[in-house]
């Protein structure tokens, strides 16, 4: 079992500034669906989403940013050498994206709009660990900070993709990327099954971090709202967590590694069991067969499209001059390093890999005891940016860059016990 982490950060309360941040980014995103507004390739029913619409995430991190200023006038800020030396790194990498957009703006233009795009969808959230230390203190827990966010939200996003259900069952109205008769997805309060699928997963993993109240059923709930996403690299993320987590018991001392292989052992031929009777039950069962066949027909076309856009085209990738090679020619990609690469050129992308990298590594040392599981979903995020470009997927972008600056912000207890996946 996990420890007792109300009673091991007993000392600190929420930091309802970074709970607030989180919450109302989320939520903001409801419009989409009561709007029926988004990308207009997401649905045939949606519209174009109007440009004060999309500015609301931006107006909302900048409140937070007044906030963290304010609060630098009262409170003195403590973060460590390596922090500060993170910071540093990560200030001198968005001097030199910008310094690489000038570059394209009056040398190589290429193709902008994706570019200024992409920019928009990383700088702001990448910026966000200057401000974090700002308002997140001694006197702040961060084991109470995500057991908050995690309760409030789900009272929040729970009943809404409830009613996205209810109405599909009653024909009234079809969440973006779904298609009557064809497929459904579900993306609850952000209209996103990708996106959603990444939240889903976090607060799964909260939820099964610290175990409070009614958490399994919330772990259900978030269970099924990641399986109704349909999403392909939700699916891998998720993968990857479960591996990582399954390894868990190879770095516990010899006695449990045994009880944790055993128990392993048990659970997994339980799964085999029901693996095998729900194969049974599917091909014993036509219209099953033939539901799930049009299912993975129209998925498999979904698919194909968006594995095209995984690759950037030839012409995005021109390396007869090294100024394009060096700072990009601009270009879309589903596919996160891709997107980088085309847009910022090797130099670019070789920044911005590299901060990522290091903030990724700094926060896993961090990551000891209770605090494995996030740091294994920001690894497991980093994975399934391949198929989708999570880091600039808001809010997850927003998550992701929250939790590798209160990882490496919150130093590890060494007196804490080790975290299990038991």
């Amino acid at each position: 079992m996990p420890p007792d982490i109300s009673r091991t950060e007993h000392s600190g309360r929420p930091c309802w500034p970074i709970i607030w941040l989180w919450v109302l980014s989320i939520c903001q995103y409801a419009y989409r669906y009561i709007l029926q507004v988004n990308d207009t390739k997401d649905s045939l029913e949606y519209g174009p989403t109007p440009p004060l619409l999309s500015a609301i995430k931006y107006e909302i991190f900048l409140l937070f940013v007044l906030y963290a200023l304010y609060s630098l006038a009262y409170r003195p800020v403590v973060v460590t050498k390596a922090y500060r030396l993170l910071a540093f790194l990560t200030a001198a990498v968005l001097l030199l994206l910008s310094s690489v957009f000038l570059v394209r703006l009056f040398v190589a233009p290429g193709e902008l709009d994706d570019t200024v795009l992409s920019a928009v969808q990383l700088a702001p959230w990448m910026s966000c660990i200057f401000f974090i230390p700002l308002v997140f203190n001694k006197k702040h827990s961060l084991a109470g900070t995500l057991m908050v966010f995690e309760r409030l939200i789900f009272w929040v996003a729970f009943p809404f993709w409830l009613t996205t259900i209810a109405l599909v069952i009653m024909g009234l109205r079809y969440p973006a990327l779904s298609y009557p008769g064809l497929i459904v997805r579900f993306g609850g309060i952000l209209d996103d099954p990708n996106a959603n699928a990444g939240l889903s997963l976090f607060l799964l993993v909260l939820a099964v971090m610290f175990r409070k109240g009614a958490w399994k059923v919330r772990t259900t709930i978030y269970a099924l709202m990641l399986a109704g996403t349909l999403s392909f690299s939700g699916y891998i993320m998720a993968a990857v967590l479960g591996v990582c987590l399954l390894l868990v018991p190879f770095l516990r001392p010899a006695r449990e590694f045994r009880q944790g292989m055993v128990k392993l052992c048990v659970k997994s031929a339980v799964a085999t069991c029901v693996l095998a009777g729900v194969i049974t039950a599917y091909e014993a069962n036509a219209s099953v067969i033939d539901a799930l066949n049009a299912l993975y027909s129209a998925k498999s076309n979904s698919t194909g499209t968006h594995l095209s856009n995984l690759l950037p085209s030839p012409a995005m990738l021109d390396i007869s001059s090294p100024v394009t090679t060096s700072f990009g020619l601009g270009g879309y990609s589903e596919n996160f390093y891709w997107r980088i690469l085309v847009n910022f050129g090797w130099v670019g992308f070789l920044i911005v890999v590299f901060v990522i990298a290091i903030w990724t590594w700094e926060a896993c040392l961090h990551a000891k005891d209770w605090r494995y599981p996030l740091g294994m979903w920001v690894v497991a995020l980093l994975i399934a940016s391949n198929g989708i470009a999570y880091v600039l997927l808001f809010p997850v972008s927003l998550l992701f860059w929250s939790v590798l600056s209160l990882l490496v912000l919150h130093p590890s207890n060494p007196r804490m016990p080790s975290w299990s996946a038991e």
